[in-house]
């Protein structure tokens, strides 16, 4: 499988060639009057989501909720060794890397979420996914915890190097 996670400017610019891929998953901000980037819709296989880059509900803010995370799930289940996926949010450093992570983990099965996350972060250096969207999807996918546990890893490791550098 092939995987592209980017932001939404980038995104715009990849999909002005919609053949490269066969899968999308395009997430914007709620209150985004136009949710998706040109080229998303002649992609066959697409999923556009809306809702704010937010890990805890807050007034005022659309977080992601199961329904969205099934709606990614549903997709990764159409996912196949031959694909060509690009995730995109507004950066590209959380809601996507979460969809990203999401499908990755569907993809290659319980147990395997520690070479989900690196698959992530080797593709997206500045990846913090989203924390409910993944939380959600280690419920629903009943992974009990092996997700988040992941996510909390990679998140003390980025905070390890950074000490390191300074």
């Amino acid at each position: 499988m092939q995987l592209t996670i980017c932001g939404r400017e980038e995104a715009y610019d990849r999909l002005k060639k919609p053949e490269d891929f066969t899968h999308v998953i395009s997430i914007s901000d709620a209150k985004r009057e136009v949710p998706a980037v040109e080229g998303v819709y002649k992609v066959k296989k697409r999923l556009v989501l809306s809702f704010d880059d937010v890990s805890i509900v807050r007034k005022g803010y659309r977080e992601p909720r199961a329904e969205d995370v099934e709606r990614i799930l549903r997709l990764a289940a159409t996912v196949d060794d031959k694909s060509s996926l690009l995730c995109h949010c507004e950066q590209g450093i959380s809601r996507s890397t979460a969809a990203a992570f999401i499908v990755l983990c569907d993809r290659f099965g319980p147990k395997r979420e520690a070479e989900a996350m690196s698959f992530i972060i080797n593709c997206q250096e500045g990846a913090r996914p989203n924390e409910l969207m993944v939380e959600i999807a280690d419920q629903l996918m009943k992974r009990g915890g092996a997700m988040v546990k992941e996510l909390e890893l990679a998140r003390m490791m980025r905070h390890a190097m950074y000490f390191q550098l300074r």
